[in-house]
């Protein structure tokens, strides 16, 4: 429901700040377009927690990929215990992540062709 969906723009945000999990209660809504070289960057390429371009893309059990970073932020809310809810679709999915190389290629080809190193 809507308490969910602004759990995850809440969570988004501080992750789009820097911030942790701890509370915050001054959040605001994150509103920008990234742009590599005036190119805007394919959304297939930009993690739908951060909205920033993958650099360590990673699939869930969903099927549905995220910035390793950010998921396993994300994970850090449920108990350890506690089967956590994809940020996604709101299913319950596995802790398990599996690296998502081609996702990862198609995000440094992408960099690259902009002539842009976000790649340390």
């Amino acid at each position: 429901g809507s308490n969910w969906l602004d759990s995850v723009e809440q969570f988004a945000c501080k992750i789009a700040r820097g911030a942790t999990t701890s509370n915050d209660n001054d959040i605001h809504t994150v509103e920008s377009s990234v742009h590599l070289a005036d190119e805007e960057i394919p959304n297939e390429l930009l993690c739908p927690i951060t909205g920033d371009l993958m650099k360590d893309p990673v699939v869930t059990s969903d099927g549905h990929s995220f910035e390793r970073e950010a998921i396993e932020e994300w994970f850090s809310k449920f108990g350890p215990n506690e089967s956590p809810r994809s940020p996604k679709t709101n299913t319950l999915i596995l802790r398990k992540l599996l690296p998502n190389h081609n996702l990862r290629s198609m995000c440094r080809n992408f960099s690259e062709k902009e002539g842009k190193k976000l790649y340390r």
